[in-house]
């Protein structure tokens, strides 16, 4: 749901002048965008190897990372569709308001303090889970 608003980020910066604070916001975006992605990806491969599957601190460190990644990726997305499309987007453009509201509301229903406090139940004394 983030991609179709960052793409309309990235047409708004590429039209006229420009402005190299909109594009250093448009890089650290992409920067957080991708490593979700990657998160994700690396996530589904563990899921398939069952070592890792089978092994609860490796999973709840899993789970939580990816939610809290997903999340801050989720937050900066909105956060930069706000700073940098701006009200009219939001307000007469269908498609934009509608994943921007949807993505609210997903990003409401994270508890990021109780998530990071669970995850750091589950990393280990050498500061990862494997």
């Amino acid at each position: 749901a983030c991609v179709p608003l960052f793409s309309a980020i990235v047409q708004k910066s590429k039209r006229g002048e420009v402005n190299q604070l909109v594009a250093s916001r448009v890089g650290g975006l992409y920067r957080i965008l991708e490593s979700a992605r990657l998160l994700l990806e690396r996530a589904a491969a563990d899921i398939d190897d069952t070592e890792a599957a089978t092994d609860p601190d490796h999973s709840a460190v899993l789970a939580h990372s990816v939610r809290g990644m997903v999340a801050d990726a989720v937050d900066e997305t909105l956060a930069a569709t706000r700073d940098i499309l701006g009200p009219a987007a939001l307000a007469l453009d269908e498609p934009i308001a509608r994943r921007f509201s949807d993505l609210e509301i997903y990003a409401s229903q994270y508890h990021r303090g109780a998530d990071d406090a669970s995850l750091a139940a589950h990393v280990n004394s050498e500061g990862s889970w494997w």
